[in-house]
C-alpha cells in the first residue's frame, strides 16, 4: 500500500513517475523492429535471357520452351511462370519453403548450362537471380564528368565500377540506369536489296512475317506427314507392282510431289501420288517421280493422248497429271504394263555414282568445305558423294519422326556421326538399327558441316550403305 499513499501524498511526483513511463515506452517503441511477417527468404529464382532482334513467339518456342522443359525436373519445384516478350524471357522457379534457397539457385544454374547448346548461339547469357524477400536496391551512385562524354563515361562505369561493385560481399546485383550505348547508321543499296527480295520498311514488320512463315512451314509439315502416312499405308497392298500409283481424298495437293519422291526414295520405283476431290465427280491432281533409266513423262503422256487423263505431261524422272476417278484403276494398270519392263531393267542396273571415297579420319571440316567451294550444285551439277569406310555403327537411335542418327569408328580410330534422314522404317535403317552385329560397312552420302554446339565437325548424310566384308 506505499506505492499508492506515495501517490496520493505526493501527486506531483506521481505525475512525474508517470510521464517517464511513457517517455521510455514511446522511445522504446520507436527503436523496435517491426515486421508485419517473419522474414522469410522464399525459395525464389528468376532465369533472363535476352535474344536480340527475336519475336516473342520466336523467344517463347526457342528459348523459354527448352528452359522451362530442363528446370520442371528440379526436386522441390512448386510453380514455374514464365514471360516471353519480344527480345527477351523470364522465367521464375518458386520453389516448397523447405528447399534452401543457395541450393535452388545452384541447381537451377546446373540444368541451364545443361541445355545451353539447345539455346540460338545468338542470345546474351542467361542471367539468373535469386530472389530474396525483402530485397531492394540500397544504394544509388550517381557519376558525371567534365572531361569525358557520355559514351565514354558509361565504357569506364561498365569496365571498371561495375566488376568492383560486383565483388563487395553481399552485394547482389548492379544495374546500370540511363546507360548510353554506341549507335551504328547503315546506308543500304535499294538495288542490292531488290535483287534478293528484301526490304527495310520495318524491322518488327519482318519479325513478324518471319514468324509467320515459321507457323505456315510447320503447318505444311503437319500436313506433309499426315499425306505421307495415309499413302504410306497403301504401298504394301502394291508390292507386286513395277510402278506404285498412291491416291486418297483430302490429301492436299502442295505436298504431293513431296510426298511422291520420299517413297520413289523408299521403294526403288516410279511412285505417283494422286490428290482426290471429296467429291466423287471432281478430278484428282497427281504428282510423279521416276528413278534413273525410266521415262516417266512420255509415259504419262502416252496416257493422256489415249485418254486415260484429262491432262498430263512433264519429263523423264517427274511428271504431273489430271486423272478422272473412274479412270484412275485402269491408268495404273495401264502405266504398269508400259513401265514393268524399263523398271526391271533400271533396277538391274541401278548402281549409285561416288566422287570420293576416303577413311573415317579423312572426313574434316576443311574437305567438306574444299567440295562446297566447287558450288552451288543443283539438279544439272549434284553435289559430290563421297564414300566412307570401313566403319563399325558404334551407336544407332531414331530421332524425329523417322530419321535415322548414327556414331560410326573406324579402323584408324576416327568417329565421326552420320544421318539417314526419313530412313528409320527402310530395309537400309532398319538394318542398320538392329541388324549391323559389329560388321564393317561403307556408308555413301553427302559430307555436311555440324556447327551445332561448340565444337565444329563433319558429318555424313547417308544415302546408302554396303557391307565391307
Amino acid at each position: 500500500m506505499q506505492l499508492p499513499e506515495i501517490a496520493i501524498r505526493r501527486p506531483v511526483f506521481a505525475t512525474v513517475l508517470s510521464l517517464l513511463v511513457l517517455l521510455i515506452g514511446a522511445v522504446s517503441f520507436t527503436k523496435l523492429p517491426v515486421r508485419e511477417y517473419p522474414k522469410i527468404d522464399e525459395p525464389v529464382v528468376t532465369v533472363t535471357v535476352r535474344y536480340a532482334g527475336a519475336s516473342a513467339e520466336v523467344v517463347e518456342s526457342q528459348v523459354a520452351k527448352p528452359l522451362e522443359d530442363s528446370i520442371a525436373g528440379i526436386d522441390a519445384v512448386d510453380v514455374i511462370t514464365s514471360i516471353s516478350r519480344a527480345e527477351q524471357a523470364q522465367i521464375t522457379v518458386r520453389f516448397r519453403l523447405e528447399k534452401d534457397a543457395d541450393a535452388a539457385a545452384a541447381e537451377v544454374r546446373d540444368r541451364t548450362s545443361r541445355v545451353r547448346n539447345k539455346l540460338p548461339q545468338a542470345i546474351d547469357e542467361p542471367v539468373i537471380a535469386k530472389v530474396e524477400a525483402d530485397a531492394f536496391p540500397v544504394i544509388w551512385l550517381a557519376f558525371s564528368s567534365d572531361t569525358h562524354s557520355e559514351l565514354q563515361l558509361n565504357e569506364l562505369i561498365n569496365r571498371i565500377v561495375k566488376p568492383r561493385l560486383q565483388t563487395v560481399t553481399g552485394a547482389a546485383d548492379v544495374r546500370i540506369f540511363g546507360e548510353r550505348k554506341y549507335a551504328m547508321r547503315v546506308w543500304l543499296d535499294p538495288d542490292r536489296l531488290a535483287a534478293y527480295k528484301l526490304t527495310t520498311q520495318d524491322a518488327e514488320e519482318a519479325r513478324e512475317i518471319a514468324a509467320q512463315l515459321s507457323r505456315l512451314n510447320e503447318e505444311r509439315r503437319s500436313i506433309e506427314m499426315a499425306v505421307q502416312e495415309a499413302a504410306e499405308a497403301q504401298v504394301e497392298r502394291q508390292s507386286n507392282r513395277s510402278v506404285v500409283v498412291l491416291a486418297g481424298k483430302g490429301w492436299h495437293p502442295g505436298v504431293i510431289g513431296i510426298v511422291a519422291g520420299r517413297l520413289k526414295e523408299k521403294t526403288g520405283k516410279p511412285t505417283l501420288v494422286i490428290a482426290l476431290d471429296d467429291d466423287d465427280a471432281g478430278y484428282g491432281k497427281g504428282s510423279g517421280r521416276s528413278i534413273s533409266g525410266v521415262d516417266l513423262g512420255a509415259a504419262i503422256i502416252g496416257a493422256r493422248e489415249l485418254g486415260y487423263l484429262v491432262a498430263g505431261g512433264g519429263h523423264a524422272m517427274a511428271a504431273g497429271l489430271t486423272v478422272a476417278p473412274d479412270r484412275l484403276d485402269d491408268f495404273a494398270q495401264w502405266l504398269d504394263d508400259r513401265l514393268a519392263g524399263d523398271v526391271g531393267r533400271a533396277q538391274g542396273a541401278q548402281s549409285l555414282l561416288l566422287d570420293l571415297a576416303v577413311a573415317p579420319r579423312g572426313l574434316q571440316p576443311e574437305l567438306v568445305e574444299l567440295l562446297e567451294s566447287a558450288g552451288p550444285y543443283g539438279m544439272g551439277w549434284p553435289g559430290p558423294r563421297v564414300a566412307v569406310g570401313p566403319v563399325r555403327v558404334v551407336k544407332a537411335d531414331v530421332v524425329g519422326a523417322d530419321h535415322l542418327r548414327l556414331i560410326v569408328r573406324g579402323e584408324d580410330g576416327a568417329s565421326f556421326k552420320a544421318m539417314a534422314f526419313r530412313a528409320a522404317q527402310s530395309d537400309m535403317g532398319q538394318t542398320l538399327l538392329h541388324g549391323h552385329t559389329g560388321r564393317k560397312l561403307w556408308l555413301a552420302g553427302r559430307a555436311r558441316i555440324d556447327d551445332w554446339g561448340s565444337r565444329r565437325a563433319a558429318e555424313l548424310h547417308v544415302d546408302d550403305a554396303a557391307w565391307a566384308d
